[in-house]
């Protein structure tokens, strides 16, 4: 493998747009934020990867990878995907397993083999079936942050045992500071970053974490961190306990001062504290959906931010005189109902916890998300 030479505009216009569609198609969302991160030749084609966010709220970047184009192509040859964590240090491997997977994807369309005939290896097998077009796949991805760039992956394996009862052939410890999982086919992994979350993103979720004044020194004073995913097929709501589990388990460590994901900066007790509810087949709703609260012209506006992750449309109530604490623990209440269900709200339907309440809901553009979002009319 070499560095690619430059390609031309148009071939690397064409390859943000391959993805761009990609993730559209696959998703049912745009990537936000889509910037070229590095390009390569492989097996004689070009290849263009790429950083992108899941919305303008999300603080996470992924990696995307579109290609391979020969000469001036601008066309990809069906090597287009994406949806990893984005570590600058791992990305050109990350692309080259995912260019494997995609390869070995369309070998076994072009040959008509099916799983009975030829069985791919585990790591590649896993992979086609995150990437497969048409799969339902779903990530949750967040960063612990740590004092020191210092963390022990056999305690963490021994905590997920003592918490959560994960198996230790759930894990496999590598040598290079990450620890990956298959917890019931839900993949999932840990990796250490001797360094601060870059672009200054912890700052600017900490400025989200109005409940915790310590949030944003442990933004400023961490000097390393934990990228934690967890992707899957297994369903959203599957996806996330995972995702949760581990990260809980990993702020048991010392070192470890917060985390950020869901759009805030958590305290490592908050998170842990509200991630044990899973033990009583409750749901950590602030672990996953940040609610926010802003002063409007009347009164104030409240959203949610994370119910999309679940396929659930996010939620607004603008110009209510409520106070901002009723606010908030009325969204993560009706949020956590509706994951319960399963089932998403509509417009004209209402909601109520009480026997006199009845708010009815309607479906309009968001006015603090983005796309569409349902309104809640609570007046207050």
């Amino acid at each position: 493998m070499k560095t690619a030479k430059d390609g031309s505009a148009a071939q690397r216009r064409a390859a943000g747009q391959a993805l761009s569609r990609w993730l559209k198609k696959e998703t049912g969302r745009p990537a936000r934020r889509l910037r070229e991160a590095d390009a390569f030749e492989l097996h004689g084609r070009r290849y263009y990867c790429f950083r992108y966010k899941r919305s303008f709220f999300s603080r996470e970047w992924l990696l995307g990878v579109s290609g391979g184009y020969r000469g001036t192509e601008t066309e990809d040859c069906g090597h287009t995907g994406g949806g990893f964590p984005y570590q600058p240090e791992t990305a050109r491997a990350e692309a080259v397993r995912l260019i494997k997977a995609r390869r070995e994807y369309w070998m076994r369309q072009a040959r008509g083999i099916q799983e009975s005939e030829e069985t791919p290896s585990p790591e590649v097998q896993q992979l086609i079936q995150i990437l497969s077009p048409g799969a339902g796949r779903h990530s949750f991805t967040g960063s612990a942050l740590l004092n020191r760039p210092d963390f022990d992956f056999h305690r963490l394996c021994a905590q997920l045992k003592e918490d959560w009862d994960w198996p230790a052939s759930a894990a496999h410890i590598q040598r290079a500071g990450s620890a990956t999982f298959n917890r019931e086919g839900i993949l999932a992994a840990v990796t250490l970053v001797p360094g601060p979350v870059p672009d200054g993103e912890a700052e600017q979720y900490a400025a989200n974490s109005l409940h915790w004044e310590g949030a944003m020194e442990a933004a400023r004073t961490h000097a390393a961190h934990l990228q934690i995913a967890a992707m899957g097929t297994e369903g959203a709501l599957e996806t996330a306990k995972v995702f949760t589990q581990l990260c809980a388990s990993c702020l048991t460590q010392p070192d470890v001062s917060a985390v950020c994901t869901a759009g805030a900066v958590f305290s490592s007790k908050f998170y842990r504290e509200e991630a044990l509810l899973l033990k009583g087949e409750d749901y950590p709703v602030r672990d996953w959906i940040y609610i926010g609260v802003a002063k409007a012209r009347q009164g104030f506006n409240a959203y949610t931010y994370g119910l999309e992750n679940f396929g659930l449309p996010e939620m607004e109530i603008l110009e209510s005189r409520w106070t901002p604490d009723a606010l908030e623990d009325f969204l993560c209440e009706t949020a956590r109902y509706a994951l319960r269900s399963g089932r998403p709200f509509h417009s004209r339907e209402a909601v109520g916890f009480c026997r006199d309440e009845r708010f009815l809901l309607s479906r309009s553009a968001g006015v603090s998300v983005d796309g569409m979002s349902l309104k809640i009319d609570v007046k207050g």
